[in-house]
């Protein structure tokens, strides 16, 4: 099944970036397309002003106390607003109250069909279309007793809202319920995969969305999940029905897709109380650091496991390797920023890198750090470096993107017992328990852009001229220079750190950071690479980082390596 993508945010569409095994939501690639959450920037007239009260009604209404809302009986159809992404609106239609729990309603649109004509309609006789009422039983169960208590202990606790001051039109809309309850929508979200006949490109899908417009509008805490294919996407254990190249019939299993999707929505919404205008990258690496605590995500599963994270393996390189848990590959890879959401075109990549960042802040800091992260109204990187200074890390937020640049590709080899020659570092800066990362070193998009990304990095493997790999021993000469654009290069700069490892067995792994002189420029002989990286590891690369302390800059920034006098690629 397609990776799952969820897109920033809280405001308009804000959807959660869970995949399944492609990632899950971040575990296989399927056919309705990866899953994806949705950026949550509509434009407000997405609304239209048939669909509020009108201006004077509802400024009466608005400050009137109403007796206690009651969630009304199971069966009960009432209209709510399903979103068209495509167009940039919501639009009426009838849903079905499905199921209850103690702390959430459970609505299911009347009309979950692609347009007709579509084969996904039809295959395996609808079973794609259908949401059974076990399947509503289990998410109510997976809310009431995993989602909504561990969120609440970690993140926050929403406030309650009863639909009693919903500002939509109430000739139209009826919101009122138990204002303890998240309203949960089901719906086939109208997006461009939606539209695409038989999901010929296989491109990803909203797997759900959180919007502070609903909220506004209906006095209700609103969260919407996708619709299609629960049979292959919910639970611990589903039907996997993997079909390589073939986007409408494959159906592998995702294990716990929609479950991690409403586990994703739940945090932006709760964030939306918190944080209105949180960065991006902290926003939606916290939702899906929502799917760990969970349980719903296992971030250390590898490509060739079910279940593993879409998102993850995306920003590591490997969602483009073909396996039976991943039979429609994608591209992507770990040449992303970090502060600068939607550099490149793979957006799961941009979940990937926010995922493992969020993954790496906990394992090191503890869970502790992450409530404080979620409750910090400083945004971004302010926000990060507030949080470690009243948890008293003698550290800066730019000191740790640079050990997760190196940790995501020194984490697996240190996990399978790999001695470490660390220069100015621990061996526990580099390794983090929920993740076991590893660089798809073979996968051009660790540095096919030209220069490095602010705030993420550039992997390159070294090579000779011919385009094989060097080994340490093989090491004579490295240079390396920069120069940051002109009008950008305030408070900003380069860092350049060198890795090796051996690909197979324990060995020795090294990590060292290059000092840079005058003009952001090395040189290295063979002596100091070898001091460097020792002379038997026959993995040898360098990570160069774009420096932005501000997270502002729109650019990469060039620099040129050579070893051996050849110029590497990726500069």
């Amino acid at each position: 099944m397609p990776e799952t993508r969820l897109t920033p945010g809280r405001f308009l569409a804000a959807a959660a970036a869970l995949a399944a095994s492609a990632v899950l939501a971040p575990a296989a690639a399927a056919h309705a397309g990866a899953a994806r959450l949705q950026p949550s920037r509509l434009a407000a007239t997405a609304i239209s002003a048939e669909l509020r009260a009108p201006a004077a009604v509802s400024s009466l209404t608005a400050n009137v106390a109403r007796p206690a809302a009651r969630t009304p009986r199971v069966g009960t159809v009432r209209t709510w607003l399903g979103l068209d992404d495509e167009r940039g609106v919501y639009y009426p239609k009838p849903f079905r109250l499905a199921g209850v729990g103690a702390r959430v309603e459970v609505w299911i649109a009347h009309d979950v069909a692609f347009p007709e004509g579509d084969c996904r309609n039809g295959i395996q006789g609808g079973a794609r279309l259908r949401i059974t009422q076990a399947a509503v039983r289990n998410l109510v169960r997976n809310f009431d007793r995993n989602i909504y208590p561990k969120e609440s202990r970690v993140f926050s606790v929403p406030p309650r809202r009863d639909g009693s001051r919903a500002t939509a039109n109430r000739a139209v809309f009826n919101p009122t319920g138990d204002g303890r309850k998240v309203v949960v929508l089901v719906d086939n979200v109208r997006d461009d995969n939606y539209r695409d006949l038989d999901n010929s490109r296989n491109g990803p899908y909203i797997a759900g969305f959180f919007s502070s417009d609903l909220l506004t509008l209906f006095d209700r805490n609103v969260v919407t999940v996708d619709s299609y294919d629960w049979l292959h996407r919910t639970g611990a254990n589903p039907p996997h029905e993997p079909v390589p190249n073939d986007f409408c019939a494959s159906a592998p299993g995702r294990p716990f897709l929609y479950e991690s999707v409403l586990a994703h929505e739940y945090q932006h919404l709760l964030a939306h109380y918190e944080d209105r205008d949180e960065e991006t990258f902290v926003e939606e690496g916290l939702a899906d650091y929502a799917q760990t605590i969970t349980g719903y995500v296992n971030p250390r599963r590898p490509i060739d496991t079910r279940g593993h994270s879409n998102h993850v393996q995306c920003f590591l390189g490997w969602l483009s390797t073909q396996t039976a848990a991943n039979p429609n590959p994608r591209p992507g890879g770990p040449e992303n920023s970090l502060t600068r959401w939607g550099d490149t075109r793979e957006t799961l990549c941009d979940y990937g890198a926010a995922y493992t960042f969020m993954e790496f802040l906990a394992g090191r800091y503890g869970q502790r750090f992450m409530t404080a992260l979620h409750r910090d109204d400083a945004n971004g990187l302010a926000g990060v470096q507030r949080v470690l200074t009243r948890v008293g890390a003698r550290t800066s937020a730019q000191s740790v993107i640079h050990d997760w640049a190196a940790m995501v590709a020194l984490d697996a080899v240190l996990d399978r017992g790999a001695r470490v020659v660390l220069h100015g570092g621990r061996r526990a800066a580099y390794r983090t328990p929920t993740l076991a990362a590893s660089i798809n070193w073979d996968n051009p998009r660790t540095h096919s852009a030209r220069g490095a990304p602010p705030n993420g990095s550039d992997y390159v493997r070294l090579r000779d001229a011919s385009g094989r790999y060097l080994s340490a021993a093989a090491l004579e000469t490295l240079s390396f220079s920069t120069v940051i654009p002109r009008g950008q290069a305030e408070g900003r700069g380069i860092t350049l750190q060198l890795v090796g490892y051996p690909s197979a067995g324990l060995g020795t792994a090294y990590l060292a950071r290059v000092p840079l002189g005058p003009g952001l420029s090395a040189q290295l002989d063979r002596g100091a690479l070898q001091t460097i990286l020792g002379d038997r590891v026959d993995v040898v690369a360098a990570i160069v980082t774009f420096d932005d302390p501000g997270g502002t800059s729109t650019s990469y920034a060039p620099y040129t390596l050579s070893v051996n006098g050849v110029v590497q690629p990726g500069g």
